[in-house]
């Protein structure tokens, strides 16, 4: 009975030192598939942040695609609007010059009757003076 036990004792033994090994190997595959798992966490961090990034510039690629074709308005209004006045302007430049014309004609006319009055007063007080004359002598 004492060498059965002792059998036993020692099956038991072995039997723990086995299973302790087997425990030391399983802690082992497990500091391994925690080091795996942490990098794997890593990873996905490091993903996650890169498809923030993503969004991040897709987002700032919009609001400058916006930006510019705010600006793109604002130009094509400018210049509508710059074609506008230089259209006004040509207008009134062309209204002034026709009136311009209008009041050198004008002129041209008062200086003619002017000088048509001018003309006759000289004629008229040359026969004044030529009246006079006569009647001096």
């Amino acid at each position: 009975l004492a060498e059965e036990m002792a059998k036993w004792e020692r099956c038991g033994e072995e039997e723990s030192v086995a299973l302790e090994h087997e425990r030391e190997k399983l802690a082992e595959e497990w500091e391994k598939v925690e080091a795996k798992s942490a990098e794997v966490e890593k990873e996905e961090e490091r993903l996650s942040l890169e498809k923030e990034i993503l969004a991040a510039q897709s987002l700032q690629g919009e609001f400058v695609r916006t930006q510019a074709a705010r600006a793109q308005d604002e130009l094509d209004r400018g210049s509508k609007d710059l074609q506008d006045q230089r259209r006004k302007l040509a207008s009134e430049r062309e209204s002034f010059a026709a009136e311009a014309a209008s009041f050198t004609e004008e002129i041209e006319k008062v200086s003619a009757t002017l000088e048509a009055e001018k003309a006759a007063l000289v004629a008229q007080k040359a026969e004044v003076e030529a009246g006079g004359g006569a009647e001096t002598q």
